[in-house]
């Protein structure tokens, strides 16, 4: 009997939240031991509902009253009441919603909307210039730009991938650095190459923004200084056909000389030229026992921390709270305002970069916490939380297709086969899952007003088991249901090689990684590829450091003829196979072509070597 009268309690609760969002003059009754009976006096009083539907409230205040009548029948009558309610509510909120303050602002955070893309030479709208949050590149074109010489010929770009402040970072540096740009002959143009003349082509186009600075331009000596923004992979074109050209010689000999455009990004800084990536390192730090991101820190505080004062996100939510418009993006916000929650949000965003050594852009940082807020319209509405918004069964961005493999229902640890063997075995799975998440400081409410997700008969065990574990997760990744003792040697090894530390164990860890991928042949090898593949490789590691958060390792291999030096690049995923190689793992296919640029590499650089037959090398 109390099992039922708790379940009634909870669906009570979240029926009158329902009744409040349908009709917000419910929302000013003050809370009192008989609160249902003032709301059903106020329904009366104000005409606002049927007659039958009274009478059917009316039945509700019968069960408050004399609990003792509460039983199954009951809670299959509440069910029933509360989905009626909740879909008339659903058709409230669906109206209410467009008139949303906090709608409003994450709709300009979608890469869809045209706020989200900034205009280098315009004026900045409040809400862009609120979230600008300084990265490293900031301060070194503001130096740059302050110490331009008056009568000199100078050429700055801002490169970098779409999508990375590139424009952004333009249009700050002239909104709140005005007297920087105060200098005669000063040309500014963001986005080089791009032309609203549908008859000009690309490389015409680049050619005239380059203009300026050809051989003729150069010899000229006039005062010229040239701001611009432009792709990476842009400047690349540009280089390859302005050398075919022959008329930017100073300029190519220049990108060539110091191979700029090759290898890894890195800044150019001379008298004349000033090339500065904005993406040049990810924004983040790497240290033994983890890692950290002021970048990340700065951006999801000015989103999510839970301050009217200085949040317009938070001002707005508590300005539609104010107004009874409560939807999915309400409970979505209002979790991640949730400190833990962040925390884990952010530990996964840069552990995925990590492992697919990617860069995620800031508009893709963006439009992800829009994607994972904002609900999804004729979706179930367990898929509308944070929860499951984050790790969708069909991935529309590149950061959550990336993070699938960070989806905690793909971990395997005995204690999460039990936990959900206990799931499938009870039969009251509310309270199971109340159970599990009654350690957390969960919103007052968000709970019970979830009830209705929990103890729908259409949702299966599999997909609650999904939600429970991804609950979990974002609550505290640090559970040991989630440890990942690879990564965290990962990160070991990384800050030991960044320190020039010899580490023993990865050293060993690569030549037995190498060894083993070349000793597994495909089975299209050839009888003399077989015969050679037999024969043992060897190596040495003598040298370890970092780049770009790889781990580089510096190794010679031996065979007849002498000594190759060869540079290995370890990046967290390609430590993960090594890891299974130590411990007699066969290569699949699937591992070659996930890692084909690795793989295509080794079978270079294996293919270079010649042994003797005849005899081991010593």
């Amino acid at each position: 009997m109390q099992k039922f009268e708790r379940v009634f309690d909870q669906l009570l609760q979240t029926l009158i939240t329902a009744l409040k969002s349908q009709f917000p003059s419910l929302g000013s009754i003050p809370k009192t031991t008989h609160y249902f009976k003032d709301i059903l006096q106020e329904l009366t009083q104000s005409q606002l509902v049927s007659l039958r539907a009274l009478n059917q409230l009316r039945k509700v205040q019968r069960y408050v009253t004399q609990p003792s009548q509460i039983n199954q029948e009951t809670i299959v009558f509440m069910q029933q009441l509360l989905a009626y309610y909740q879909l008339e509510a659903a058709e409230s909120n669906r109206q209410s919603i467009t008139h949303s303050r906090l709608a409003h602002l994450f709709g300009q955070l979608d890469i869809s909307s045209p706020q989200a893309v900034v205009n280098g030479k315009a004026d900045l709208t409040d809400l862009q210039k609120y979230l600008n949050v300084p990265v490293p590149a900031t301060a070194i074109l503001n130096r740059i730009v302050n110490q331009l010489p008056a009568n000199s010929h100078t050429l700055t770009l801002i490169i970098g991938r779409s999508g990375t402040g590139k424009s952004q970072l333009l249009s700050n540096l002239q909104a709140y650095h005005p007297e920087l740009f105060t200098l005669p002959n000063l040309y500014i143009k963001d986005g080089a190459g791009i032309s609203f003349d549908p008859l000009t082509s690309l490389d015409d186009q680049l050619l005239r923004d380059f203009d300026g600075f050809s051989d003729q331009q150069l010899r000229s000596n006039q005062p010229l200084h040239q701001i611009m923004t432009i792709p990476d992979v842009l400047l690349k074109h540009f280089a390859r056909h302005a050398q075919r050209l022959g008329t930017f010689t100073q300029m190519i000999d220049m990108i060539q000389t110091t191979n700029i455009l090759d290898g890894p990004p890195h800044d150019l800084i001379t008298a004349q030229f000033q090339f500065v990536y904005i993406d040049r390192l990810p924004l983040y730090d790497v240290t033994p026992s983890g890692t950290q991101s002021d970048f990340l820190d700065q951006l999801t505080a000015k989103i999510f921390s839970a301050n009217a004062y200085e949040n317009p996100f938070y001002r707005a939510y508590q300005a539609d709270v104010d107004q009874n418009i409560i939807s999915p993006l309400h409970r979505n916000f209002q979790l991640l305002t949730h400190p833990q929650i962040l925390t884990s949000i952010k530990y996964t965003l840069i552990k995925s970069q990590l492992e697919n050594q990617k860069v995620f852009s800031i508009r893709e940082l963006l439009t992800f916490f829009h994607d994972i807020v904002v609900p999804k319209p004729d979706t179930a509405k367990l898929d509308n939380t944070i929860f499951n918004l984050m790790f969708p069964e069909q991935p529309q961005t590149r950061i959550l297709t990336d993070l699938h493999q960070c989806d905690p229902v793909t971990f395997q640890h005995p204690k999460i086969t039990q936990l959900l063997l206990q799931f499938q075995e009870t039969n009251d799975k509310v309270a199971f899952l109340q159970a599990q998440l009654n350690h957390y400081h969960l919103p007052s409410h968000w709970f019970t007003n979830s009830y209705h997700f929990l103890i729908d008969q259409n949702t299966p065990d599999i997909a609650l088991a999904r939600w429970l574990l991804r609950v979990l997760y974002l609550f505290d990744h640090q559970n040991e249901f989630f440890a990942d003792p690879v990564y965290f040697r990962f990160l070991k090894s990384y800050t030991h090689a960044l320190n020039y530390h010899y580490d023993a164990n990865l050293a060993k860890l690569v030549a037995v990684g190498l060894q083993r991928w070349y000793s597994q042949t495909q089975s299209d090898q050839s009888a003399a590829q077989v015969h050679q593949l037999a024969i043992p490789l060897q190596l040495k590691v003598y040298y370890l450091t970092t780049e770009r958060r790889l781990i580089k390792v510096f190794c010679v291999i031996f065979d007849e003829f002498g000594e190759h030096l060869a540079q290995i690049p370890i990046s967290l995923s390609l430590f993960r196979l090594f890891i299974k190689l130590d411990q007699n793992y066969v290569l699949s296919p699937s591992d070659r072509q996930h890692h084909l640029a690795f793989s295509s590499f080794l079978t270079d650089l294996f293919t270079n070597l010649n042994f003797n037959y005849d005899t081991r090398i010593d």
